[in-house]
């Protein structure tokens, strides 16, 4: 699509939320889209609200657009889709698509089994909804006001779904396994098990998404469609499914400072991987676990607090400004990260804080540090006692940085 599918997707809630009122529309808009070969109580879900227009594929929302306009209202839609998809979507329709075939699986348990999957095709297993969304295994659908009326979203993340697919994008993400179940309570599907040829086939029905919407909503936006992911076919009924899911959220989770220091999607993560990588004095001693003379975790998370980043080129140059006046501050006051017999000396977080208030507060003027006043800053005991990092919000640091600079 060349415009942002949202836009496109509130004007169509709009007047299925107005048409819904008049059941001759609704039967006219039912029986156009039946002849592209979906199904009805689908198309019916979908107007009423009941079915997330989000999880529509490009092509089902161009047929339910262009079915919108020659029935109800010119939407004006095709401005929203390139003219190839125009050409292809405008002639489509679906055929059978069954069975399914999964390949290569090996059999991990009795009723779990694992195979892979290119991203594209999970993406079309999901956009012909095959894989789908079921809310007494996934978290409950978000019911939301719009024109005094209630319809029903999918609870996804889109800041996680968009970060997701950059780094799918840009080749850096690192495929995790995909759950998908054949809930044995009500039977969704038909499977036939073949071990001894390793193959899964899906004669009819669907598979419920047991972990990973997230990612299939991500590898939708994604270009990268050749990317293999390790996927897991499980028959488990729904108790089962909640244990199964219940369970993944017990595991340890990292803490939000530690995940932000080592998120390559991270501005703050960015530049000190620049710092590392540029600067003359400090290259590469900006480290976790004890490694290098700045702790990263620590120094990110005040830099995080201190430099609020909101474009690329605020990124680039707080980057390039950190680089030179850091180089400058350490190569003149070189005692403070090594000692005599040039041994590297750890920076201790007080002084990380007065430093990055520091830079804070020239960067705020426009003005290169002043190294002298920095180092009188970081050396000044009655300052640094003032300083508590378990208590001390950022704010205070740096307006106590700000008072020691304009004495």
């Amino acid at each position: 699509m060349v415009l942002n599918r949202d836009t496109l997707e509130g004007k169509m809630t709009d007047i299925f939320l107005e048409i819904i009122k008049d059941s001759d529309k609704v039967d006219v808009l039912i029986e156009k889209l039946i002849k592209k070969n979906l199904d009805r109580l689908f198309i019916t879900e979908v107007i009423y609200g009941k079915k997330d227009i989000s999880l529509l594929s490009d092509m089902e929302l161009f047929w339910f657009a262009e079915c919108i306009s020659e029935n109800i209202e010119n939407i004006k839609y095709k401005k929203y889709f390139s003219e190839n998809e125009i050409n292809e979507y405008t002639k489509a329709k679906y055929k059978g698509i069954y069975p399914i075939i999964f390949e290569n699986i090996v059999k991990i348990a009795n009723d779990r089994y694992l195979t892979s999957m290119r991203a594209k095709e999970i993406r079309e297993l999901f956009d012909k909804h095959i894989l789908v969304y079921n809310t007494e295994t996934q978290r409950e659908l978000v019911v939301k006001e719009r024109r005094s009326e209630i319809v029903y979203r999918v609870d996804i993340n889109k800041k996680s779904v968009k970060e997701i697919a950059s780094l799918l994008d840009r080749g850096l993400y690192i495929p995790d396994v995909l759950t998908f179940n054949n809930n044995s309570d009500n039977k969704s599907a038909v499977l036939e098990i073949d071990e001894y040829a390793k193959e899964i086939v899906l004669k009819s029905g669907t598979l419920d998404i047991g972990d990973g919407m997230h990612r299939i909503m991500a590898i939708r936006k994604s270009k990268n469609d050749d990317i293999v992911f390790p996927v897991e076919i499980c028959i488990f009924d729904t108790e089962k499914m909640n244990i199964y899911i219940a369970q993944k959220d017990k595991q340890n989770k990292l803490k939000k400072d530690y995940s932000s220091a080592i998120d390559p999607l991270n501005k703050i993560s960015e530049i000190i991987d620049s710092i590392n990588q540029q600067s003359r004095i400090i290259r590469g001693e900006i480290g976790r676990n004890g490694q290098g003379v700045i702790d990263r975790i620590f120094f990110s998370k005040m830099l995080d607090f201190a430099f609020k980043i909101k474009t690329k080129k605020e990124g680039l140059d707080l980057e390039g400004y950190l680089i030179n006046n850091m180089d400058y501050f350490f190569k003149e006051n070189i005692d403070l990260i090594e000692d005599e017999c040039g041994e590297s000396r750890r920076l201790d977080k007080i002084s990380i804080c007065l430093l990055v208030g520091a830079l804070k507060y020239f960067y705020s003027q426009q003005k290169n540090i002043e190294g002298e006043k920095v180092r009188e800053l970081l050396c000044n005991e009655e300052i640094r006692a003032k300083i508590n990092i378990n208590c001390n919000s950022i704010t205070s640091i740096i307006n106590e940085v700000k008072k020691a600079m304009e004495k």
